[in-house]
Parts: structure tokens; C-alpha cells; sequence
């Protein structure tokens, strides 16, 4: 049996991405956002890491939107703790904003 949120909860949150999506520009996965995300898989495995699928994602479309992507270890985390193993991805806007 599935469980659902209450109808105000759900409303809530549909209210909050809605709101979020006004202000922050969503982009498509595509087959070039996958064949990054392959090639930076590759990368890390490489070197012995293992990133998971949703953080690579994120960064081959930060990569593929024209953003440099940074990872570096995160001491706040507990030893091997969080989703990515205690690392931290790191988004920085590599292209100048354009002021109209």
C-alpha cells in the first residue's frame, strides 16, 4: 500500500516548486548530459571514486550549461558520511551574466 501526504502538504509542496522554478532555470537531461556524466564516471572510477548517479548528473549539466564544477572534500561531514562519500560539489558560473 502507498502512502501519500496530506493534501496540505502536498500543496505546500507543490507551492514551493512552482515558486522555485520562477526563479531558478530548470534544464533537460540530454543524450550530451549523459555521455558527460559518463566520461566524468569514468574519470573517478579511475581514481578509485564512486560518485552517485544523481551527483554526476547534476554536474555533467552544470558542465554542459557552461559551469566549472569543483569537488573537494567536505571535513564537515562524518568520516565516509553523506551521499557522496563526504565530498562536496562545488557549481561556479564560469561565463559572465549578461546585465540587460
Amino acid at each position: 500500500m502507498a502512502w501519500f501526504a496530506p493534501i496540505e502538504i502536498r500543496d505546500r509542496r507543490r507551492a514551493f516548486i512552482d515558486e522555485l522554478k520562477k526563479h531558478v532555470p530548470v534544464h533537460p537531461v540530454t543524450e550530451s548530459t549523459a555521455e558527460i556524466a559518463g566520461q566524468l564516471s569514468a574519470e573517478q572510477a579511475a581514481k578509485g571514486i564512486s560518485l552517485p548517479a544523481d551527483d554526476l548528473l547534476i554536474g555533467a549539466s552544470a558542465i554542459e550549461q557552461g559551469y566549472a564544477v569543483e569537488r573537494r572534500r567536505n571535513l564537515g561531514h562524518a568520516a565516509g558520511g553523506g551521499r557522496s562519500g563526504g565530498w562536496e560539489i562545488r557549481l561556479e558560473l564560469v561565463q559572465p551574466r549578461l546585465s540587460i
